[in-house]
């Protein structure tokens, strides 16, 4: 089964993100640095120009709620760059429900996570 509503990929990545700002000011998080691979939505929110585009409304919200941050970012990611979150993805598409791990990541992305920790710490 996968989600329904969602009309185009640029409004299912801009609605991902303003959840995820949601769950930060739940979670009292001051400062936030977000990475998205939808460069669309990375490029239009870092804009100074207002998006007229038919999910400018979206942006827009996005933009609203990551001023009630004292810093943000918000950076695009290259897919290749981030399996953990294409993984993640694909899954929440299958999924009626919204599900968060805090401390244990779901076996579907555990040896991917494992792998990424490593070609980081081999980079630094």
């Amino acid at each position: 089964m996968t989600r329904r509503g969602f009309l185009d990929p640029t409004s299912a990545e801009t609605l991902a993100a303003i959840m995820a700002v949601q769950l930060c000011t739940e979670m009292g998080m001051k400062q936030v640095q977000l990475e998205g691979d939808a460069k669309v939505v990375v490029d239009a929110v870092n804009s100074l120009l207002p998006d007229e585009s038919a999910t400018g409304h979206l942006t827009e919200d996005l933009r609203i709620a990551l001023h009630s941050f004292t810093s943000w970012e918000l950076g695009y990611v290259r897919r290749e760059g981030n399996n953990v979150a294409h993984i993640l993805a694909s899954l929440a598409v299958q999924n009626e429900m919204d599900r968060v791990w805090f401390y244990e990541p779901p076996d579907c992305i555990r040896e991917t996570l494992h792998a990424e920790a490593l070609a980081l710490q081999c980079m630094t």
